[in-house]
């Protein structure tokens, strides 16, 4: 039949996701619209701060929203699945302690989601 089956699997942050596979494009498209960058702006090799920190919310992002390895998001990022590791580390310490941040992840993650969700139905 046609019936759908639905699958629960584990994020990296420890929540449950839906067997929705959700593309790193719409994850970068989300987050570069936010933030009134290119796509290129985010990947580029750029250490300015009004870039990095985008690119490190697109890697958070994309870690708990994908069941992509880290050497995976690294080509997507092109960079090092380490440094990716770290990013997501750094950005993940950085939001438990701040508020703001952990809400704008958050607003960005249910707006991903939604998208997503939307596309399928």
């Amino acid at each position: 039949g046609n019936e759908r089956v639905e699958e629960v699997w584990l994020t990296p942050a420890g929540g449950h996701l839906p067997s929705v596979a959700i593309p790193t494009d719409l994850i970068l498209a989300t987050v570069t619209r936010h933030y009134g960058l290119t796509r290129e702006d985010i990947l580029r090799r750029d250490r300015n701060d009004a870039i990095m920190r985008p690119r490190h919310m697109a890697m958070v992002l994309a870690r708990r929203l994908t069941l992509r390895t880290l050497p995976e998001l690294g080509r997507v990022f092109r960079r090092d699945g380490s440094t990716v590791r770290y990013a997501v580390d750094k950005m993940e310490d950085r939001a438990a302690q701040d508020p703001a941040l952990a809400a704008e992840l958050a607003a960005l993650e249910a707006e991903i989601r939604a998208t997503a969700g939307a596309s399928l139905s």
